[in-house]
C-alpha cells in the first residue's frame, strides 16, 4: 500500500510540475491569475477582520486565534482544490459520456479525476492562507504548536478532499448536482472561518456530526492554542473523522461506478 501511494504521490507532483511549466509559457498570465485569487480571498478576509476588530473578543476567542480558524480552513480548502479540482467536472461528464475514458486507464478512476485538472492559480490561495497563519500566531508560537499545525493541515485537507468526493459522487445517481458540490465545499468554508461556538446548537452539532467541518479549523485551533478541553481525546476524534470520511469517500465514489452505466446506459 506505501508503494502504491507513494507512486500516485510521484503521478500527482509530475503533473504539477508539468502544469506549472505549461503555466510558465505565458508567465504574465500565470502571475496575474495567482494575483487574482490571491486578491480575491484577501478581501474576504479584510471583511472579516474589520468585523472581529470591532469586538475584543467572541465567545472568549480573541482577534488573532480566529484568525487562526480562519487560515487553516483557507489552507484546508485550497490544498483540496488543488488536488481535487477535477472533480469538479464529473457531472459533465457524466452527461456527455467522457467519464467512460477513465474506466479503461492503469489509473484508478479517482485518480485519474483527480489528476485531469490542477488548478496552479489556487497556490495563491493556499500563500494567502499561510500568511494569516503566521499572521495570527508569530506571538505565541512554540516547536509543538508547529508540528501540530502541520499535522492537523493534512488532516483538514484530508477531510475536505473527502467532502469533494462524496459530493461529486452523488453524480452518479443525480447529474445535475455541480450546486450541491458547491454547498457543501465553499458554502461550509464561509462557515468555519469562526469559531463555531457563534452558532446555534443545532448547526454547531451539523458541523460537527453531520459534516464534519468543524474538525478541518476550528478543534484543531483548541490543540494549537492550547485552549480548554481535553486535547487527547481531541486529537483521537480528528484521526478517527479523518479515517470515518476518507472510508465514506471511497465508498461512496465505489458505488456510484458500480451504478454508472455509460451515458447510453
Amino acid at each position: 500500500m506505501f508503494r502504491e501511494v507513494k507512486h500516485k504521490i510521484g503521478v500527482w507532483v509530475m503533473c504539477l510540475t508539468m502544469s506549472l511549466k505549461s503555466q510558465f509559457q505565458y508567465r504574465s498570465s500565470f502571475v496575474l491569475k495567482c494575483f487574482v485569487m490571491f486578491i480575491t480571498y484577501f478581501c474576504e478576509y479584510i471583511s472579516t477582520l474589520f468585523l472581529i476588530s470591532k469586538v475584543s473578543d467572541i465567545n472568549k476567542w480573541s482577534k488573532y486565534e480566529i484568525m487562526l480558524i480562519y487560515g487553516m480552513a483557507t489552507v484546508a480548502y485550497a490544498m483540496s482544490r488543488l488536488m481535487l479540482c477535477g472533480i469538479n467536472n464529473i457531472p459533465r461528464q457524466l452527461k456527455n459520456g467522457k467519464f467512460l475514458m477513465k474506466l479503461i486507464r492503469p489509473e484508478s478512476d479517482l485518480f485519474c479525476a483527480m489528476i485531469e485538472e490542477i488548478p496552479v492559480d489556487r497556490l495563491g490561495q493556499v500563500l494567502l492562507g499561510l500568511l494569516i497563519i503566521i499572521y495570527s500566531c508569530v506571538r505565541n508560537f512554540s516547536s509543538t504548536s508547529i508540528f501540530w499545525l502541520v499535522v492537523f493541515l493534512a488532516t483538514g485537507t484530508v477531510i475536505y478532499s473527502a467532502i469533494f468526493i462524496i459530493t461529486a459522487s452523488v453524480s452518479f445517481w443525480i447529474i445535475n448536482s455541480r450546486e450541491l458540490l458547491g454547498i457543501f465545499t465553499h458554502g461550509t468554508l464561509r462557515a468555519i472561518v469562526y469559531p463555531i461556538t457563534i452558532y446555534s446548537r443545532i448547526l454547531q452539532e451539523i458541523f460537527t456530526y453531520l459534516v464534519p467541518v468543524a474538525f478541518i479549523s476550528y478543534y484543531p485551533a483548541i490543540v494549537i492554542l492550547n485552549k480548554e478541553g481535553d486535547h487527547t481525546v481531541i486529537k483521537l476524534v480528528i484521526f478517527l473523522v479523518v479515517a470515518l470520511m476518507w472510508g465514506i469517500a471511497k465508498l461512496a465514489w465505489t458505488m456510484g461506478i458500480k451504478k454508472y452505466e455509460g451515458a447510453g446506459g
